[in-house]
Parts: structure tokens; C-alpha cells; sequence
């Protein structure tokens, strides 16, 4: 069964202010939102299901993207020509003398 518009905005304002309904409260929005306490019910289990599932997504992509991110460290693509310039360590830069190739010994 489809949810009319007013129908699904007051069950996701309810959801978002709770995420679990006694049986009191599901018959009562049942019967201010003309649906049985079953529809409740089954409505509020589908919308936990597919919060958790769109959570889980994102943590996989944010994962995979970390993951990637992590792999291609320090890696130019090799289609690309970077000057030489950008590939050299500025020396400038460095405060240790050990670090600093331009450093005597």
C-alpha cells in the first residue's frame, strides 16, 4: 500500500522523534493517521531497515574510498607529465641537517 504525502511526512517526524513505538502509541497514530497498527508496525521496521542498510552503504563507500586513498599514496598517474620541479624536494625547507641533502656533514 502507498502512503499519502501527509501520511509518510507524520510517520518520518515520529520516527525521526522515535524509533520504537509501544503498542498504545502505534494504535494511536494508527488511528490519527487512518492505517491499521500493523501498517505502523511494518512501516517503522522497513524505515529502521532502511536507515541501517544506508548507513552501512556509506561506511562501506567511505571504506572503499579510504581504502583507495591509502593504495594510491604518493602515486602520480602516469598519463599525466608532471615537470621535474614538482617532483623535487624542496630543500629549502628542511630545518635537519641530516634531512637536507644539500647539508655537509
Amino acid at each position: 500500500m502507498l502512503f499519502s504525502k501527509s501520511q509518510t511526512r507524520e510517520l518520518e517526524r515520529r520516527f525521526s522523534e522515535q524509533r520504537y513505538l509501544s503498542a498504545a502509541e502505534r494504535d494511536q497514530l494508527a488511528g490519527a493517521l487512518r492505517l491499521s497498527p500493523l501498517q505502523i508496525k511494518i512501516w517503522f521496521q522497513n524505515h529502521r531497515y532502511k536507515i541501517k542498510k544506508s548507513q552501512h552503504e556509506r561506511r562501506l563507500r567511505l571504506d572503499q574510498h579510504a581504502s583507495h586513498v591509502v593504495a594510491t599514496a604518493g602515486q602520480y598517474p602516469s598519463n599525466i607529465h608532471y615537470p621535474a620541479k614538482h617532483l623535487q624536494v624542496c630543500t629549502s625547507q628542511l630545518h635537519h641537517p641530516r634531512l637536507d641533502p644539500q647539508a655537509e656533514l
